[in-house]
């Protein structure tokens, strides 16, 4: 078991599947509400690795698609596709439409541990912040809101394997408060440089 969680421990701490996630994630009606469904995913919804014919589902009910994502999601892809008794637990396989529904994994439980959601919830502020290098002190604001409205219902940092904290933040954070208190201080542009 130890060996399945090591190798497929890159769903949940590696940092091409991470921007991916973030890219893909469906935009709802504006900004806002976009940024804060994102990030309360990343904070409180549980691990529920699921394939389909053109999906992965890392979080439960949140399926991305297969089509344009980076390798290293392809390549765990294809070892869930491949080694399909051995990750999960229930096969649903329809013939006529030939699609498949794999779900039940073995993997839950062990990435549940091993995610760092605050990890995840840092480095998605520091790519989204980076990528609209123009518009720094709009995106900050509607990020430092997100943030405030998210509530998480469980303890974060119940994580094996915490990945680095990106180069804005100064302090070890552990909480949704944390990430808000370091937010509303300066963010320099050298950090994001």
């Amino acid at each position: 078991m130890s060996n399945i969680k090591l190798s497929m421990n890159a769903l949940v701490s590696h940092p091409d599947v991470m921007r991916w996630f973030i890219w893909s994630w469906k935009s709802k009606s504006n900004w806002f509400s976009t940024s804060v469904s994102l990030f309360d995913t990343m904070a409180n919804t549980k691990i529920d690795i699921q394939i389909t014919k053109s999906t992965i589902s890392i979080f439960e009910n949140v399926h991305m698609d297969i089509l344009n994502c980076p390798q290293i999601v392809i390549e765990l892809y294809n070892e869930l596709l491949e080694n399909k008794d051995k990750y999960f637990q229930t096969i649903d396989v329809n013939n006529i439409f030939k699609n498949f529904k794999y779900s039940n994994s073995i993997l839950n439980q062990p990435l549940e541990h091993s995610i760092d959601r605050i990890g995840w919830i840092n480095w998605s502020i520091w790519w989204i912040i980076k990528s609209h290098p123009g518009k720094f002190f709009l995106v900050k604001d509607i990020i430092t809101i997100s943030i405030f409205n998210v509530k998480h219902k469980k303890k974060l940092r119940l994580c094996y394997d915490e990945i680095p904290s990106p180069p804005w933040v100064k302090k070890k954070v552990n909480n949704i408060e944390s990430i808000y208190t370091n937010l509303i201080q300066s963010i320099y542009n050298e950090c994001l440089r």
